[in-house]
């Protein structure tokens, strides 16, 4: 919900031009996208809050340089493994 209790909606497409199974796939497909974090209609400022993987493996490192008695081997794991795949990566998905 947004300001007021007005929800955003997306419009999928003209009644002419799509059939319903189209339609009634199209929204679901956008409400998983919504579950996930994503925003359909390019809310772009909620972008920024979600973190790189990129951050939390920074944050990991950190962690790991303080906790653990040889960090150096979750280090080369991240950079060697992880980063070069997921760095950029903004998606987390719930376990």
């Amino acid at each position: 919900m947004e300001r007021n209790g007005w929800q955003p909606q997306l419009k999928i497409g003209c009644w002419l031009d799509v059939t319903f199974p189209q339609a009634k796939r199209k929204a679901q497909y956008l409400r998983s996208e919504v579950v996930f974090g994503a925003a359909p209609l390019g809310d772009r400022r909620r972008e920024g809050l979600v973190p790189t993987y990129a951050e939390v493996a920074q944050q990991h490192i950190d962690h790991a340089k303080t906790d653990q008695k040889r960090p150096e081997n979750t280090v080369s794991l991240i950079t060697t493994y992880l980063l070069p795949q997921w760095g950029r990566s903004r998606r987390i998905h719930p376990v």
